[in-house]
């Protein structure tokens, strides 16, 4: 990269978890898919925080167990956050997504 205005556009953002955490920042959307009123939060928030040992992944298959579903993430990531404000998921996600998405809206 021998142009500068390139070097200073290149960034890197990386997620500290699967993209499950997106998913459950998209809480109401999330409790739409899954067709029950309400979830009992059992996750760290902010939801980054959440702790290595026990990923977003394995809380969001656990959700889907409890209500008799099975999670399939490459058919159900895109239902959720597909009805998503990316605003609102950025807030709850402000370390890694929400810098990535302050990032684009200044470009």
């Amino acid at each position: 990269m021998n142009d500068n205005r390139l070097r200073e556009r290149f960034k890197v953002f990386c997620f500290k978890h699967d993209l499950e955490a997106l998913i459950l920042a998209a809480e109401s959307q999330l409790i739409s898919v899954l067709g029950v009123n309400s979830l009992a939060v059992t996750w760290t928030r902010p939801i980054e925080d959440q702790n290595h040992n026990v990923p977003p992944k394995n809380i969001v298959e656990g959700i889907f167990i409890k209500c008799g579903k099975k999670y399939k993430g490459t058919v159900d990531a895109p239902r959720i956050l597909g009805n998503a404000r990316y605003q609102d998921i950025a807030e709850q996600c402000p370390q890694g997504f929400g810098l990535f998405v302050d990032f684009l809206e200044n470009i």
